[in-house]
């Protein structure tokens, strides 16, 4: 769609207050199925695996956790994008954050999405590093404070990275 064309756009051709409520309820039996299956999921890595897991169990909690983050955030926002503008407005409980309610919810996103990234590549690496024993990368996953101290380090750089683009 071109420059021409969207000076043509009507308000009825972007906003459709109809569909508003359908997503609301969507994302309200989407966020609490996530919610058990987060706290199932939780329960049967803690409680119900084998010791042999280790300190991978430390990597899926990560990874789960960072995937529900992304989650309530999407709950919170519940974001309705005004396509083909890089616009939109939330229905959700952000809707009462005010004007820049949206720009906080972007920001946020970046921030767990990047979270997200980052404990899927670090999950990825910890996963070649079981394969290959002897090498400095499986040194540094053999200690969990070692491993915890790497995520966070790694984790922060790539927050500041991201911080420093907005």
């Amino acid at each position: 769609m071109d420059i021409a064309s969207k000076e043509n756009m009507t308000i009825d051709m972007l906003y459709h207050p109809k569909l508003a409520p359908i997503y609301h309820r969507y994302q309200i039996c989407t966020f609490l199925f996530s919610t058990l299956i987060f706290g199932l999921s939780i329960y049967i890595i803690l409680k119900k695996s084998t010791e042999t897991m280790g300190i991978y169990k430390m990597s899926l909690i990560n990874q789960i956790f960072w995937s529900y983050l992304v989650d309530l955030l999407i709950f919170i926002w519940q974001p309705i994008i005004m396509f083909p503008f890089y616009l939109s407005y939330s229905i959700g409980l952000a809707k009462h954050l005010g004007s820049n309610g949206s720009d906080v919810m972007f920001a946020v996103t970046g921030v767990f999405m990047w979270g997200l990234i980052h404990s899927t590549f670090f999950s990825l690496i910890f996963r070649v590093s079981r394969v290959y024993h002897e090498s400095k990368l499986a040194k540094i996953f053999d200690n969990r404070w070692s491993l915890i101290k790497w995520a966070i380090l790694t984790l922060g750089i790539l927050e500041l990275i991201n911080a420093g683009k907005a």
